[in-house]
């Protein structure tokens, strides 16, 4: 069984395929439990796993370049240091007196999501758990960098169409999915699936390098395309 997951209003969305093909959708409110005891042969969470004491990380460095226009996309990973900041202020504040600028509201309000995979995951569950990221999923799966922001409709339209390539039973999933959930996370998941998918196969690229570098807590610093 392999899945992919991508962070929705502090749960996750998991796109799984358990074997047979055919793809599922489901809601998780705890990652703790399934980064830690994961049931699966390889899962990619959009989410940073090995985090820097400073400075960006070299992985997320090729992430920008390789996703071309939507580099923006690729959000640095936080600090080690910032996964205690209380607010959004206090981290502006360390991370100012630490890099010499602020961090954006987007980064900080990953900070929980990040803060609950660092306190599961560990150097030897990377063999399963890994990051990855949709926008360089879906960059490999068309051949080339989407030009369409995906919260456009013909963002939307592209993903979805590129998807279906993959996953002939899409619509299906996300039809009788129960859970309230923005369209482009589900998409994004399904991205991610896509990946593990390419891990199992022995495919996936690996940036910065095939030897990335290991954080504080000998985590490799690493995204899987």
């Amino acid at each position: 069984m392999i899945a992919g997951g991508d962070g929705f209003r502090g749960a996750w969305i998991l796109a799984v395929d358990d074997g047979s093909g055919r793809l599922r959708l489901a809601h998780h409110a705890d990652a703790t439990a399934f980064v830690a005891r994961p049931r699966v042969d390889s899962l990619i969470l959009d989410i940073p796993i090995g985090l820097p004491d400073r400075g960006p990380r070299e992985c997320d460095i090729a992430a920008r370049r390789l996703a071309g226009p939507r580099r923006a996309s690729v959000f640095p990973a936080p600090t080690r240091t910032l996964l205690a900041a209380p607010s959004y202020a206090e981290a502006n504040r360390m991370h100012r007196d630490r890099e010499g600028k602020g961090i954006s509201r987007q980064v900080f309000n990953i900070v929980p999501l990040v803060r609950a995979v660092d306190d599961a995951i560990t150097p030897e569950l990377q063999t399963v758990v890994r990051e990855g990221h949709p926008e360089l999923s879906f960059a490999r799966l068309a051949g080339a960098p989407l030009t369409s922001a995906k919260h456009s409709r013909a963002g939307h339209a592209a993903r979805l169409d590129l998807l279906r390539g993959v996953f002939p039973d899409i619509d299906d999933a996300i039809a009788v999915f129960a859970r309230p959930a923005a369209r482009t996370d589900i998409l994004d998941a399904c991205a991610l699936l896509w990946t593990a998918r390419r891990v199992i196969e022995g495919s996936a690229v690996v940036l910065p390098h095939s030897d990335p570098p290991r954080d504080a807590r000998g985590l490799r610093m690493e995204i899987v395309v």
